[in-house]
């Protein structure tokens, strides 16, 4: 039997349910599965506390699981939800993968879940440029891509001041290996007073490897131009 098997088990601290629909990706030693699938079934799925089985049918192995990926799509109410542990089975081959969380997933971003053994990060460090006002209040998002798949929407944020006129941000995503680094898309949410943003470049560390990827930019992120996909200038 091909496709596989997931069971997501929600904690049970206070609001950890959720009503919105949860999506979900798999990333392995042969790339990324292509489409999202969508886990919920009934309404009821995904209360606190509870453990719900799912059937990815028809879902193409991408070999021995790295990571996955899992997100929701907002708008309903309590739509965050609170996820400890998401167990794979592939259906093909009966091997079986454990995915410890222990976090809660919110605001359309995606939780990135390396497989237990397969643990790694990515530091990521942000320059602003040195232009009057280039810095910003606005949220910002990245997502990176290498040539296994991509990590998925994921904030950028610190306990520090971030993004301030040629100042260096930051930032460690605890993420499992996907490949060699090819390009970054960076989006704003346009959010506060001085969104405006002017990024410089932003270099992706591989802490496991040693590899990185510097990703030069050098321009605004403002008005009707929020968004910037850029590929690898240099790589080490």
């Amino acid at each position: 039997m091909s496709g596989y098997s997931v069971t997501v088990t929600i904690g049970t601290v206070q609001g950890a349910g959720t009503n919105a629909d949860v999506y979900i990706k798999l990333g392995g030693v042969d790339g990324q599965s292509t489409d999202q699938q969508k886990l919920n079934t009934a309404a009821n799925d995904f209360e606190e506390g509870g453990s719900y089985e799912f059937t990815l049918a028809g879902v193409a192995g991408v070999g021995d699981l790295n990571y996955l990926q899992m997100w929701h799509q907002g708008g309903e109410s309590a739509s965050e939800m609170y996820v400890t542990t998401v167990n794979v089975t592939d259906n093909a081959t009966g091997k079986k993968y454990e995915f410890d969380y222990n976090g809660w997933i919110n605001n359309d971003v995606t939780a990135c879940m390396p497989a237990q053994g397969r643990a790694a990060s990515y530091q990521v460090a942000v320059y602003t440029g040195d232009v009057h006002n280039a810095g910003t209040n606005a949220n910002m998002y990245l997502t990176v891509k290498g040539a296994l798949g991509d990590s998925g929407r994921h904030l950028l944020d610190s306990s520090d001041n971030d993004f301030e006129q040629d100042t260096t941000s930051n930032f460690t995503l605890p993420l499992a290996e996907f490949g060699t680094l090819q390009s970054v898309y960076v989006e704003s949410d346009n959010s506060g007073s001085a969104s405006g943003w002017y990024l410089g470049n932003i270099k992706i560390t591989d802490t496991a490897t040693g590899h990185w990827a510097s990703f030069v930019y050098n321009n605004w992120l403002e008005d009707d131009h929020l968004t910037a996909t850029i590929a690898a200038t240099t790589t080490g």
